[in-house]
């Protein structure tokens, strides 16, 4: 993706790193001086909402989401505030998980075909329903291979000539992803 965008992460001395959950508040904290003078590394958190929509795709108004939702969705929105004048970025996904968003995005054919080979006896077709059964792990479906898949559309990505820079720029459900 950052390819696509024109930017070589290794070049420019990135890290990635999947913290995987709510760890990456302890994170933030390395990056935070007690002087509040900024370190001059830039941090981006990047995360997502687990709202989940119903079977048909569609999501709840935030106001009748569970109470889970409502207060992970304050915290984060206190937590952005926090970080306004430092160097760390929180950014949240549109909705639901990255997987998702990237489904719902100008990706969603490359998306589909990772998804296919990566899980070629559960998703010889590509089915919504039991995609977001098996994204949210109910037992009808089929647990994703998410650091498979994630390889799969890279190379996917990679090898498109169709998708361009100003797409994904203006892309909604990718917006949280490349700010």
């Amino acid at each position: 993706l950052a390819k696509k965008l024109g930017y070589d992460l290794t070049k420019s001395e990135f890290s990635i790193i999947n913290v995987a959950s709510t760890a990456y508040l302890h994170f933030a904290k390395i990056f935070l001086r007690n002087d509040g003078i900024k370190m001059g590394i830039p941090v981006s958190i990047i995360t997502d909402l687990d709202n989940r929509p119903n079977e048909d795709g569609e999501f709840k108004d935030i106001s009748n989401e569970n109470d889970k939702v409502k207060t992970k969705l304050e915290n984060l929105k206190n937590l952005k505030e926090e970080l306004v004048n430092t160097d760390i970025l929180l950014e949240i996904a549109k909705e639901w998980t990255l997987e998702w968003c990237i489904y719902k995005s100008c990706l969603s054919e490359l998306f589909k075909g990772a998804i296919k080979a990566v899980h070629p006896q559960s998703f010889k077709t590509f089915d919504e329903k039991y995609f977001i059964k098996s994204l949210s792990k109910q037992n009808e479906g089929t647990k994703i291979d998410k650091v498979a898949l994630a390889t799969e559309l890279a190379i996917l990505i990679n090898k498109d000539t169709t998708i361009q820079k100003k797409q994904l720029e203006e892309d909604k459900h990718l917006e949280y992803l490349i700010k």
